[in-house]
């Protein structure tokens, strides 16, 4: 079954709403946030792992951290079916402070300015989901993966409960959405004959996804709709 006939587009309600919207009120023009969307099945299954450190040392805690990662990395490699990625480390670092001698105390007094270390690091295992794949045997694997993967001693793993489903091309779907929305265009005017005005805003937006179902994905583009009647002279009316 070709991607067109596989979760054919669900017509979102909010054009008819926004269009009874406009009928219900006396106004020349009114503007709304709408979206038109269709559903297709998922092409992954995404959980997030984390690795952190328990090292004393900014240095150690970054070394364990690296030596973690790449070894994640490698099993990957081997892993057939499932991807690796790394998350951004924009918050995988934290402050760290030089331990008194004579306890196991951290102090931040003094001459002892916190450091900054490479502690801990997230990664997206993705699952590919194969005609038939269920979403607790993707689930299955990235954490068979996961257990399989073995780590220092004071380097701590752990991999979230919750997962999340995707494609991996959303753009591609943005020639498909824009038919849809033209569509939407026409209907709208043809209520109207040639006394509807419609401006659109937001196209340019990236296509987004969110999961609607175990292995269902629905793909769409927000953007603003303005509609309005033309006035009688602008219009050609006599």
């Amino acid at each position: 079954m070709t991607r067109s006939k596989i979760g054919m587009m669900k017509q979102s309600h909010s054009l008819f709403i926004f269009l009874f919207s406009f009928l219900g009120v006396e106004m020349n023009a009114v503007t709304s946030d709408v979206a038109v969307s269709m559903r297709v099945p998922a092409e992954y299954l995404v959980m997030t792992l984390t690795i952190e450190s328990s090292e004393k040392t900014v240095e150690k805690r970054e070394a364990a951290i690296l030596i973690g990662r790449q070894t994640i990395l490698d099993s990957a490699l081997s892993s057939e079916g499932l991807k690796v990625f790394e998350l951004p480390q924009g918050s995988q670092h934290r402050p760290y402070f030089k331990s008194s001698k004579l306890s196991s105390l951290s102090f931040a007094s003094g001459s002892d300015a916190p450091q900054s270390g490479l502690s801990r690091m997230s990664f997206e295992v993705r699952a590919d989901l194969g005609e038939g794949v269920v979403a607790l045997e993707a689930v299955r694997r990235v954490r068979g993966f996961v257990e399989a993967v073995k780590l220092s001693s004071k380097t701590r793993k752990s991999l979230a409960d919750a997962f999340d489903v995707r494609v991996g091309k959303p753009e591609s779907f943005r020639g498909e959405l824009l038919k849809r929305i033209a569509a939407d265009v026409s209907f709208l005017r043809k209520q109207f004959d040639r006394n509807a005005e419609v401006t659109l805003s937001g196209l340019e937006q990236p296509v987004r996804q969110r999961r609607v179902g175990p292995l269902e994905v629905e793909l769409f583009i927000p953007y603003t709709l303005t509609f309005g009647l033309k006035g009688e002279q602008e219009s050609g009316a006599p």
